[in-house]
């Protein structure tokens, strides 16, 4: 190990008990952030032509676990602080690789192996994201320009009277009859 602070005995056992607790918490984040992962992909299939039921269940579901990741990243500020203190780096500097270089072992390697798993998955959660984005905008859109169709319909067509009703009078085509 090469952190200033981690020359003595004590202090070098101790980073080393903590770090554990640091790695268990970054799986559980991983957990979480695969099934927001998986939400989104299903999130995907349901805007492509699910119901509305099915897409509020899909947000719940994605509110749920971003508290559950709100939680855990709360869990792991009071760890990274003592990680901080421990091994001589600045708490906001302090990031998984650094610490990876002060540990050795299977601790070094869990904490690389968590750091190549967290990068991947942001990218495709990214991606995800803007594609729902997308869907979610064209839907919005859609929607939009038949309302303002059927709204401008509605309001500017002749054959509808001030009254409400329509007038029979010189009205032809397949959906009104025209004998007496």
């Amino acid at each position: 190990m090469n952190g200033p602070a981690l020359d003595d005995a004590r202090t070098k056992k101790r980073f080393l008990e903590v770090l554990p607790l640091l790695i268990s918490n970054l799986q559980d984040e991983l957990t979480k952030i695969e099934a927001l992962h998986s939400c989104l992909t299903r999130e995907r299939e349901i805007l492509r032509g699910g119901s509305p039921q099915a897409l509020f269940g899909s947000n719940d579901e994605k509110e749920r676990i971003f508290a559950e990741l709100a939680a855990i990243r709360s869990l792991r500020a009071p760890i990274m602080m003592e990680l901080s203190d421990l091994s001589g780096i600045p708490s906001d500097q302090v990031t998984v690789s650094m610490l990876a270089s002060l540990a050795s072992g299977p601790v070094r390697r869990d904490l690389t192996t968590l750091r190549q798993r967290f990068g991947p998955l942001a990218d495709e959660i990214r991606a995800l994201n803007i594609r729902n984005r997308g869907l979610i905008e064209n839907s919005r859109r859609y929607v939009k320009n038949w309302l303002t169709f059927l709204l401008n319909a509605a309001a500017s067509a002749p054959c509808y009277a001030k009254s409400g009703a329509v007038p029979q009078a010189g009205i032809k085509g397949r959906f009104f009859r025209t004998e007496g």
